[in-house]
């Protein structure tokens, strides 16, 4: 393939991937050592066309044995009552616990109309950036309200904090590059269809 990124279509195992491979390093402080991929074209004519997928998984054995997994797609505006799952579990020997980006939230039914969806944007059919919705106005979901604060707004946050105190962030420029090793790793393996191990 010529290109690897495209206007009408992301690559979303590596746009959304990586969030997952970057929270598994930071609950554990592990690096991955082997990778096993796959990735396809389920839902999305502009990715099938593309030739690039619209969802991927990973299943990871990091350095200490743990076995880790990450998912990362993209489905349609109406498909969830928000912008999409985003939730983490863990499971270990005594027991499992979950998380979610949108708990708690209140869940809101009302005579308000459908969701409906907006035009589409000659540069952005996907409506995959912000800049680009502005122009579209896609009308807001209200089905479900969080109770707190988006973890974007936090993540920002941090972000400014760590450049006006002069400190490196949790995840900096040297962790990321093995988090993108993994990533590409589970292209490598979603290509030959066998485990790849990192260096």
């Amino acid at each position: 393939m010529e290109r690897y990124t495209f206007v009408e279509a992301k690559r979303e195992l590596f746009d959304m991937g990586v969030y997952s491979v970057s929270l598994v390093h930071w609950l554990t402080g592990q690096r991955v050592k082997t990778v096993y991929g796959t990735t396809g074209n389920y839902f999305f004519q502009e990715h099938a066309s593309c030739g690039v997928e619209d969802f991927g998984a990973l299943v990871m054995t990091l350095e200490d044995g743990t076995l880790a997994s990450a998912t990362g797609g993209r489905f349609g505006w109406t498909s969830h009552p928000r912008g999409g799952v985003m939730r983490a579990a863990l499971m270990g020997t005594e027991g499992w616990m979950a998380f979610s980006e949108a708990e708690p939230h209140v869940e809101i039914f009302n005579d308000d109309p459908p969701f409906t969806l907006p035009p589409s944007h000659p540069f952005d059919p996907m409506a995959m950036w912000s800049s680009t919705t502005r122009d579209t106005q896609p009308r807001a979901k209200g089905q479900w309200v969080p109770l707190r604060e988006s973890p974007q707004t936090l993540d920002i946050t941090k972000f400014v904090d760590c450049i006006e105190e002069g400190r490196e962030p949790e995840i900096n420029a040297r962790t990321a590059v093995h988090h993108v090793e993994v990533i590409m790793a589970g292209y490598a393996s979603a290509a030959t269809g066998k485990p790849v191990t990192l260096g």
